[in-house]
């Protein structure tokens, strides 16, 4: 495997793009003619610390369409993903894999009708800062994690032939359940942070905060349906310690009057517990409480 697509100029993809073309051809596929002019003709700018490092990328717009790729990475949010895929099935053969790394879980209904025959899914644990159109902090080193949806799990093995320094990839053979540990850490984090508009770690340092953090997670267990969270809420609190001066991607979306991915997230929460007949009166108050933003922000900007 020789040639890497991205899709997404977002934080994810620049990331990923900035590290992988240390051993692959990549190009990466933004929204914008004007990002995909910006790397072009300088590349994509990784900070790391006081380190600052340029990496030289391919990219065009994904309506100038694709070609030539032998494996493809969508790293859109999740409400871009419909569009995505009409792309995927009219311009990329069935048989190249693709990897879809979005949060929460309202995507795998869309990717159960997609066409293409290999597909995997991936959760990013690393810290990344959108700074500019071309630039991307890097802010707290992590691992991606994949595991094979459908297809043949070998493909993915193409990604751990060249190793990437400071860009590591963790195979996992249950998908399930590495979607729902992440699903729970972001519907437990991402909305709390985004309507106290506060740092990961002030959800542990509050103790008001963290009494609330509690609330919601034991709600979002009964709504999906496990009998034993420990190993959950340990997990919740490490990231919170781990990114405790993070910023959540929500909360960033917020503050630039973006449109956030709660509908993946607590959406899906919400629609587990009408499914199992669970009361989620915090879940459903920080859901309208996101979406109440969302929509301020919406006004704010048109107005």
């Amino acid at each position: 495997m020789k040639k890497i697509a991205i899709i997404g100029g977002g934080s994810v993809g620049l990331l990923f793009s900035s590290y992988l073309a240390e051993r692959f051809d990549v190009t990466l596929y933004t929204r914008t003619e004007e990002q995909a002019q910006v790397v072009r003709r300088e590349g994509i700018m990784r900070v790391v610390g006081e380190v600052k490092r340029e990496a030289s990328v391919q990219a065009r717009t994904l309506s100038e369409g694709m070609a030539g790729e032998d494996f493809v990475i969508v790293a859109v949010k999740q409400y871009h993903l419909e569009k995505v895929l009409s792309v995927l099935k009219n311009e990329i053969k069935d048989d190249i894999p693709v990897l879809f790394v979005q949060n929460g879980m309202g995507h795998i209904h869309k990717i159960e009708k997609s066409v293409h025959k290999h597909v995997f899914l991936g959760i990013v644990e690393h810290g990344a800062l959108k700074t500019s159109i071309n630039e991307i902090n890097h802010t707290g080193a992590g691992v991606t994690k994949i595991a094979c949806y459908r297809g043949n799990a070998s493909y993915i093995d193409k990604l751990f032939e060249k190793p990437v320094e400071s860009f590591p990839f963790m195979q996992e053979i249950e998908w399930y359940e590495m979607l729902i540990n992440k699903l729970i850490v972001n519907s437990c984090i991402n909305p709390l942070t985004s309507l106290y508009r506060v740092t990961n770690g002030q959800l542990i340092h509050n103790p008001f905060y963290h009494e609330n953090l509690k609330i919601v997670f034991s709600e979002i267990i009964k709504a999906l349906r496990i009998t034993d969270g420990e190993a959950y809420w340990t997990k919740v609190i490490h990231i919170c310690r781990q990114t405790s001066l993070n910023r959540s991607s929500m909360l960033r979306d917020i503050e630039e009057g973006r449109e956030t991915e709660v509908e993946a997230i607590l959406g899906y929460v919400l629609q587990e517990a009408e499914a199992s007949l669970t009361a989620v009166p915090s879940v459903e108050f920080l859901y309208k409480s996101i979406k109440g933003l969302e929509k301020a922000g919406e006004e704010q900007s048109n107005g």
